[in-house]
């Protein structure tokens, strides 16, 4: 219907997006079949693709909510076809955060993610967000240089490492190798 509204003559074209949108919602609500599921999902992916109003539409009914979880069923084609359609939100800044906050909730549905759109586009904003997200989740990397040195029988891994004059300090780790 939301495609169609503008052929309807009998009812304006924003209450028949409305209508289309609900159903859509609806639809991936109460589902079980996967097969409805999963063509559900792809017409969020082509409307959300088709006009820019209507993905600002669903997502503030919260679409992405609805098909994030659909990113973990047993079915390849319902997993694919939301996160199709999950990549095409992603160029909507509230679908782009909201779809954030859950994968750094849940770093596997990153993964399905990127898998299932290898070929697609994605927002450059979501992308460098999520770049930015796991850099800041990674451990501190120290700017220490490692040597290996000889002591007896034993070798030790040290750090070689300078204090504020500039003079070596040498420092053994807890463990040897």
């Amino acid at each position: 219907m939301a495609v169609l509204a503008h052929i309807i003559s009998d009812k304006d074209p924003s209450y028949s997006c409305a209508v289309g949108i609900q159903t859509l919602v609806r639809l991936l609500e109460s589902s079980q079949s996967s097969d409805t599921l999963a063509l559900t999902a792809d017409c969020v992916a082509r409307l959300s693709h088709a006009r820019t109003g209507l993905s600002a539409a669903m997502v503030s009914i919260d679409i992405v909510s609805l098909l994030c979880p659909l990113l973990v069923s047993p079915s390849q084609q319902v997993k694919g076809s939301a996160s199709i359609a999950l990549s095409f939100l992603s160029f909507n800044p509230l679908a782009e955060r909201q779809l954030l906050q859950r994968c750094r909730r849940n770093p596997e549905l990153m993964k399905i993610l990127i898998y299932y759109n290898k070929k697609r586009r994605w927002s450059e904003s979501f992308l460098g967000r999520w770049r930015h997200i796991r850099e800041m989740t990674l451990p501190p990397i120290r700017r220490t240089t490692v040597c290996m040195m000889s002591s007896g029988k034993q070798t030790r891994d040290r750090r070689n490492i300078q204090d504020s004059a500039g003079n070596q300090i040498f420092a053994a780790q807890d463990h040897v190798f």
